[in-house]
């Protein structure tokens, strides 16, 4: 696997384990462990399983009338009704209304600020960081924080 490609969060933990790996979207991901796919899917589905997607798109936006505004045009989302620490799914629309790609959109709070923090996915996320930071100001790209999900 070329040297290029970025490399996520639990990078060495995936290793110690056994990992098998492949190249996505510019990251080194691990695919399956030597228990199998089917073994894997079925100790999700019995308990839980949590997924380093570090290599999502993640964008913090602060809560502001201007912002939440223009993100509005742009997610169709009534963004002063999501409550704190909440979030919804959504989308990110072109100027016909046609679906970009699909979001998370969790309303937080960091040092007494309310923020908007955005998920988008990898393959899109170029695309999708673009449109956001043409759309609002007060915003931060954050390329090196991990994100884990639970499922």
């Amino acid at each position: 696997m070329p040297n290029s490609l970025k490399k996520i969060f639990l990078n060495e933990y995936h290793e110690s384990h056994g990992a098998k790996f492949a190249p996505f979207v510019g990251y080194s991901m691990p695919i399956n462990y030597s228990t199998g796919i089917i073994k894997e899917h079925l100790h999700i589905r019995k308990s839980v399983g949590v997924f380093d997607v570090s290599h999502m798109g993640q964008i913090l936006i602060q809560n502001t009338e201007f912002n939440c505004t223009k993100l509005e045009k742009i997610i169709p989302l009534n963004l002063d009704n999501l409550k704190l620490n909440n979030s919804s799914y959504s989308f990110i629309l072109n100027e016909q209304g046609g679906i970009i790609d699909d979001i998370i959109v969790s309303k937080l709070i960091i040092d007494d600020l309310t923020y908007f923090f955005i998920v988008c996915n990898a393959s899109r996320k170029k695309i999708d960081e673009e449109i956001i930071t043409n759309t609002v100001k007060s915003y931060s790209i954050l390329n090196n924080n991990s994100l884990l999900a639970i499922q």
